[in-house]
Parts: C-alpha cells; sequence; structure tokens
C-alpha cells in the first residue's frame, strides 16, 4: 500500500463567481462545462485500488465544486472505496444548502469569506463549528509572468490533481501551464490516469520544485511573500468579527522510538493524546540505525506526508507533556518574533537553558570543553517543534552532517551554521522519563541536571 499526503480531484469549471484574480482562470476556461462523471469517478477507484494508493485526504475542486451535479451521489462512493482517510471541500460558500446536504461526509469545508457571503459563511461556522473552517484572508494575484529568485520552490501544495482523465503533478500546473503557453500534456507535469502515475512523477522528483510554474505559482511561499502588494480586497473586520473559526495551525507528528530495558513508548503516546495530539507517525529503530538516522528519515517522512503543514513535532519515546500543550502552542508560536528565523521551539528545557516564559537560546551557548563544532551542545531533544520552512530547509541541508553524532547536536550545528534561532521554554512543559533506560547508553542519576528538567509543570497542569 501507497499513503500519500493528498490529491485533488477538479470535478468541475464552473463557478458562481468570475473573479478577476482566481488562481484557476485558465483551468476553468479549458474545463468549461466540465462535470466529471461518475463513471470517471469509479474508474480513478478502481486505478487507485490497482496500484495500491490511499490518501489521507482527498479534495473534490474547482471551479466551484458544489455545482458538480453528481456531488452526493460522488462523495458516497468515494467515502465508501476506501481510497482516503478524509474529505475535504474548498467553497466559495454562495450554495449553502449543497453544504448542508453534504457536510457529513467532510472531515473539514473551508469557506472563503467575501464582502457578500459573509452572512452565509457565520451562519455555516455557527451550525457547524467543527467541520467549517472560515478564511479571510485577502487573495493575492497571479504573477503575470514568473519572478526570478524564488526556486526551488517552498511548495504549500505539494500533491497530484485529477482533471478529464489526466493526473498532474500538482493542483496549480494545469492553469499555470496554460498561462505560460507551455504543453500541459507533457510528461513532466502530468500522465494519464491509466499510467502508474505515483511513480511518474516520484521519477521527475529532482526537477519538481525548479519548474517554469512553480516561479508564477502562489502556493510557493517564495512567489506568496513577494505577492503581498497584490492583496484583494477582503470582507471587512467588522462584518467577519463574530463568525467562530477553526484554529488554521497544522501539525504532522512523528515519534521515534528503539528497544528498551523499560518501554515508555506507550505513555509518551497517551500523554501526547492529552497534549492534543492524535495523530502520530511512529518511526521504530529496530534496525539500530541511530538514533540522527532515524529522526531525520522520520522528519522527512512527514514533509513528504504533509507537506504543507505549519509545524512538524519530533519526539523521543521518553516524554511526558502537560495537558493541553498544543493549545498553548498554537497560541504563542505564532506571535513569537522572527519566526523565518527560528530553527526550533523546544517545550522541554533543562536548567542549563532557563530563561522567561519562551526565550532564545543561543545554539552555541555553553559549549562543552573540547567540542569541536559550535552549536553542539544543545541537549535533550525529546521534542522539537520545528516550523515548515525550518524542517525543509533541515531536510535539504543534512547531507553535511555526519551520523555519528545526536539528535540535539546535529540541530545545534545546523542552527548555528545557518544562524536561526533556538527557542525553549521555561518553566519545563515536558519531562524526560527515560532516565537510566536510554538507548545512547546514559545511565547517570535520574535527576542529573542536564537530563531532566527541575521545573516540569506537570502532566496535569495547563500551561
Amino acid at each position: 500500500m501507497i499513503r500519500l499526503a493528498r490529491f485533488t480531484m477538479f470535478v468541475t469549471g464552473d463557478c458562481t463567481l468570475n473573479c478577476p484574480y482566481c488562481s484557476q482562470a485558465r483551468l476553468r476556461r479549458r474545463l468549461a462545462g466540465y462535470q466529471m462523471s461518475l463513471a470517471e469517478v469509479r474508474h480513478f477507484i478502481h486505478r487507485c485500488r490497482q496500484l495500491g494508493v490511499r490518501y489521507k485526504r482527498l479534495q473534490p475542486s474547482g471551479g466551484e465544486p458544489t455545482l458538480w451535479k453528481h456531488l452526493e451521489p460522488a462523495l458516497k462512493l468515494l467515502e465508501a472505496s476506501g481510497i482516503a482517510e478524509r474529505l475535504y471541500m474548498v467553497t466559495n460558500g454562495t450554495r449553502p444548502k449543497e453544504i448542508h446536504d453534504t457536510i457529513k461526509y467532510f472531515h473539514q469545508v473551508r469557506v472563503s469569506l467575501y464582502p457578500h457571503n459573509v452572512e452565509q459563511a457565520a451562519d455555516l461556522a455557527r451550525r457547524y463549528p467543527d467541520k467549517i473552517e472560515v478564511w479571510d484572508d485577502a487573495h493575492r494575484r497571479v504573477p503575470s509572468k514568473p519572478l526570478v529568485g524564488v526556486l526551488p520552490s517552498d511548495c504549500g501544495c505539494d500533491w497530484h490533481s485529477l482533471a478529464a482523465g489526466r493526473v498532474y503533478s500538482c493542483p496549480q500546473a494545469l492553469d499555470l501551464a496554460l498561462r505560460l503557453g507551455l504543453d500541459p500534456d507533457g510528461e513532466d507535469l502530468s500522465c494519464s490516469v491509466d499510467d502508474d502515475f505515483p511513480r511518474h512523477f516520484q521519477r521527475r522528483q529532482p526537477s519538481r520544485y525548479v519548474q517554469p510554474i512553480c516561479a508564477m505559482c502562489l502556493a510557493n511561499r517564495n512567489v506568496w511573500d513577494r505577492q503581498a502588494g497584490s492583496r484583494t480586497p477582503a470582507a471587512g473586520a467588522e462584518l467577519s468579527e463574530s463568525i467562530p473559526r477553526r484554529k488554521r495551525i497544522t501539525w504532522a507528528v512523528g515519534l521515534t522510538t528503539a528497544p528498551r530495558s523499560r518501554p515508555t513508548l506507550h505513555r509518551t503516546l497517551a500523554s501526547l493524546r492529552q497534549a492534543g495530539w492524535r495523530e502520530v507517525e511512529i518511526f521504530d529503530d529496530r534496525l539500530k540505525t541511530g538514533a540522527w538516522a532515524n529522526w531525520i528519515a522520520g522528519l522527512g517522512r512527514l514533509i513528504q506526508d504533509s507537506p504543507a503543514a505549519d509545524y512538524y513535532l519530533m519526539c523521543q519515546d521518553d516524554v511526558v507533556f502537560c495537558r493541553g500543550l498544543r493549545r498553548h502552542l498554537e497560541a504563542t508560536l505564532p506571535k513569537l518574533p522572527r519566526p523565518e528565523k527560528a530553527a526550533l521551539y523546544s517545550p522541554y528545557c533543562i536548567r542549563r537553558f532557563k530563561g522567561k516564559r519562551w526565550h532564545v537560546v543561543r545554539a552555541e551557548a555553553g559549549r562543552r570543553p573540547g567540542l569541536v563544532h559550535p552549536g553542539g551542545s544543545l541537549t535533550g531533544a525529546l521534542c522539537y517543534a520545528l516550523p515548515g520552512r525550518a524542517a525543509k530547509a533541515l531536510i535539504a541541508d543534512r547531507s553535511g552532517l555526519k551520523t555519528e553524532k545526536n539528535v540535539d547536536a546535529h540541530i545545534g550545528i545546523w542552527a548555528h551554521k545557518t544562524g536561526r534561532d533556538v527557542w525553549y521554554h521555561s518553566p519545563s512543559l515536558a519531562q524526560h522519563i527515560g532516565c537510566g533506560i536510554s538507548t545512547l547508553g546514559h545511565r547517570e542519576d535520574p535527576d542529573k541536571a542536564n537530563r531532566r528538567a527541575d521545573d516540569f509543570i506537570g502532566e496535569d497542569r495547563q500551561p
């Protein structure tokens, strides 16, 4: 079974609006009048089963997906097929009846906010607070030509899409190829749904983020940032303040584990659930590849499965957390300064790195005698929350790091070399429970200052 992160199905080119800044305007023109048939849906399900593909999230899109005349029967087919763990939809909210009729099939529905649909969006958010997410950020215009200095892409839309029998490298590929006058049916950008499409694009992975279309794509965060001056009018804050919203911060969580004389994995998983994370990928080092090799491979897998996550939380199997830690991180991390320079945020803090609340510890601080590499003195990689950009940068830079060092030393060296900030929280919001049973051979006193937080607030307390 091949487990992939996401997939988008363009089910119609029709839309209830005609926004001048629409990022799929060329696609809509090409698919004008198109309605994906139920036969096409069944064939896609059949191909996924043949190829052994399963998605974490599958999204019908357009155009405006609620205009798809087969929406509800197709959702029934997709739900029953088992090819996707969750169904997701982005809509302009102009057809609330269709959203009401199909909301039961979706894990989440994002409603884009415009000045003319504020009341409909507010009503949907009040009725379905656990499923409706209101998106009220101002839109940005697609550049008229490729930008310079934005490649390789910092991609937030790194998954495949289906349109009229062809699978494309990403949901933006067809529209942007048409804007640039490229052949969207070329093998670098698409293949038939009857081909082995997961492996087709995997073979082209080295050139994935340097395509000409990437230099125009708003899903490339480098382009998005450069287009800040092209923001279009959004619904006024005075109209949308009362709309209930779900938190938009997304996480991908990984946990590394290895055989111990006294297992602690189940306690850590239970503590993660209490802290607010229920979906965790476990990376088991039974082959004894080493702590760093297992950790960096796990982080790479998280990025592959959830390329658009805001934060990647990498934990070890011998740590416990305070209650409600996720809510605390979501409320505090976005407000910290210099987010673009952050290497990681560590809720776990030993005595040597104490400060006041969230504070920066320079990676070269407290160098141990004889330490060759500045930055290699960070201690305790029990739980690191890495921003998306930092995680991807670390994966890209890892070739210069040798495998014999521990995870914390590697991260410290990398942070020092790249001028990134390492953040710790005092009092500690996590605690080390593996003292004396370390997989790395540490056998010191459980209360030794550099292996255990002396001010952990406790598992049953909230920050």
